[in-house]
């Protein structure tokens, strides 16, 4: 590894199902059911392991499926993870 290498961005953190709901100031089974109606994409990680990208999340977020106050303090969120 070179001095170089440790300046990269790390990947985005990928988003548990509770962060999500947090996020949105929403439940996890509303945010369940948006992923199970196709609406959220989710990747499955392992039988009991499923987590939501930061830039899933900003997609959902700019389709509208929140209210646009909610929507604005989860998409600011978003920018500081990254």
């Amino acid at each position: 590894m070179t001095a170089h290498d440790s300046l990269q961005p790390s990947p985005p953190a990928a988003l548990t199902i509770t962060e999500v709901a947090a996020l949105t100031r929403t439940g996890k089974t509303f945010v369940w059911g948006e992923i199970s109606r196709g609406n959220l994409r989710a990747v499955r990680l392992g039988s009991r392991c499923t987590r939501v990208l930061p830039a899933d999340l900003e997609i959902w977020l700019e389709r509208g499926a929140m209210p646009p106050e909610v929507a604005a303090v989860a998409s600011q969120h978003d920018r500081r993870v990254r």
